[in-house]
């Protein structure tokens, strides 16, 4: 089970709850404002993208330090599932080097730098590189889930 705390009462958190539950996770928001939130069902099911186009249009103001808080919420999985993979054996520190090398190669900022010569990070939609190797390696350092709360922080 994982929780989450703090995330705001907008229609994009409640339809990202009914997306998590097309791809098996149940998500319950409590009297608390925690969501609570546990795989059911791992089998593939494939997203509903007029549901995201949705969540994205809903406010478009927010739209970006959402889509940031998100995408940082992915490198922090990514991490998880890195050391999984390393206590099975099946990567090794040469790929999380790798994996790392990448996270900071794709940041916005410098996507921006090389692109236009400047930064600007209202426009950031994925986050710096600082920020996607900061949260891969939280993932990576606590391999549990409950470590990728980028909501609350």
């Amino acid at each position: 089970m994982t929780t989450l705390h703090g995330l705001p009462d907008l229609v994009d958190v409640n339809t990202l709850a009914l997306l998590l539950g097309m791809l098996g996770v149940e998500s319950k928001r409590g009297l608390d404002d925690v969501w609570r939130m546990a795989t059911v069902d791992t089998s593939p099911i494939r997203a509903d993208y007029d549901l995201v186009r949705r969540m994205r249009a809903s406010n478009p103001a927010a739209s970006n330090p959402l889509s940031v808080r998100l995408e940082l919420q992915a490198d922090c999985f990514a991490g998880v599932w890195a050391k999984s993979t390393e206590q099975r054996k099946i990567i090794d520190e040469s790929d999380v080097e790798s994996a790392l090398r990448a996270a900071a190669a794709v940041g916005d900022d410098r996507l921006q730098k090389m692109a236009t010569g400047h930064v600007s990070p209202e426009s950031f939609t994925h986050g710096s590189s600082r920020e996607r190797t900061q949260w891969f390696q939280n993932g990576l350092t606590s391999g549990h889930l409950s470590a990728c709360d980028t909501f609350a922080r």
